[in-house]
């Protein structure tokens, strides 16, 4: 099996410019220079102009949005036209805490909304800050003694405020796996009870202190349908900032079709072939994810394998 299409937000084109980002100096002059954009973020959104793009700003326009001061996060040097003659620009993004009135009323789309209607750079780019500024978000204090952190490395980076413990951290990712189990002609989906009506999808856990990918897979599958696997195959990663995992994605053998739910995650799980999983769409029974996530495109390349005509294009009918 084969991953047939590029998931979404994997397509990074742009330079992070991690040398840099320790020189103090050269992140001054990206912030003042003329030429740098700006993005911002609110509410668990981005600013976005009418026609679903993202909207750069000129930094005295972003600063209009927020009533305090600004901290701003390098990004890097993003491609802002397809022109090939075009250089790259700095980039700097920011959360905004207090809100402006043309905060209130200008146009914010989360991430979900827009991920597969803008372009998969921007995509990678918007997930990126999102999951930077989520991390900035839930770490204000240092983990150790308590202290007020403070910025480093134009926002990758965080330094305790105590100089007697000057503890020093990074953004964190967290692993996952989550994988499709099939058996001969047939699929496992399953659903958690806290999901919408219908909605299956790959199972999935994180991955454990000391513990190997695929002892990952073994284990989560297990604990959560009984089943053995065998035969585990990776097939790609994803980055998921809700909040700041990297989801890797595995197909797997199942010996046999018999189910024991031990960790109660899962409400239900089903097995479905090609035909029951059409069916079941068509009827409603069954809503998969979309496409923004990696566990559409692991269903799609075990359905695709014996089907001459693929999943998207049923779907799509």
């Amino acid at each position: 099996m084969s991953m047939k299409k590029d998931i979404c937000f994997t397509s990074a084109n742009f330079d992070r410019k991690a040398l840099k980002r320790s020189d103090d100096n050269w992140i001054a002059e990206q912030l003042t220079s003329d030429k740098t954009l700006f993005l911002l973020f609110w509410r668990n959104k981005f600013l976005i102009t009418d026609d679903l793009n993202i909207r750069f700003l000129d930094k005295t326009t972003a600063e209009q949005f927020c009533r305090n001061t600004i901290h701003w996060k390098y990004l890097g040097e993003v491609d802002i036209t397809e022109e090939d003659n075009n250089a790259p620009i700095s980039v700097f993004g920011a959360e905004i805490i207090e809100a402006t009135e043309i905060t209130e009323i200008a146009n914010w789309q989360s991430l979900r909304a827009i991920g597969l209607q803008i372009t998969p750079h921007d995509a990678n780019l918007l997930v990126y800050t999102q999951g930077l500024l989520n991390w900035h978000s839930i770490n204000r204090f240092c983990s150790h003694c308590g202290s007020a952190v403070e910025h480093k490395q134009a926002g990758h980076a965080l330094i305790c405020s105590n100089e007697n413990c000057a503890k020093e951290v990074f953004p964190r990712t967290d692993p996952a796996v989550i994988v499709l189990v099939h058996h001969l002609d047939a699929c496992l989906l399953g659903r958690a009870a806290s999901w919408p009506e219908n909605m299956f999808s790959c199972l999935a856990g994180f991955v454990e202190t000391g513990e190997d990918l695929k002892a990952a897979v073994r284990r989560e599958i297990f604990e959560e349908s009984g089943l053995i696997v065998s035969e585990i195959e990776y097939r790609g990663s994803q980055p998921w900032p809700f909040p700041q995992s990297l989801m890797l994605g595995f197909h797997a053998q199942a010996t046999n079709k018999e189910m024991t739910f031990h960790d109660g995650e899962l409400q239900e799980a089903r097995w479905f072939t090609r035909q029951q999983l059409l069916a079941a769409v068509s009827d409603g029974s069954l809503k998969l994810s979309s496409s923004l996530s990696i566990s559409y495109h692991l269903v799609e390349d075990w359905f695709n394998q014996n089907s001459d005509i693929t999943l998207t294009e049923h779907l799509n009918r």
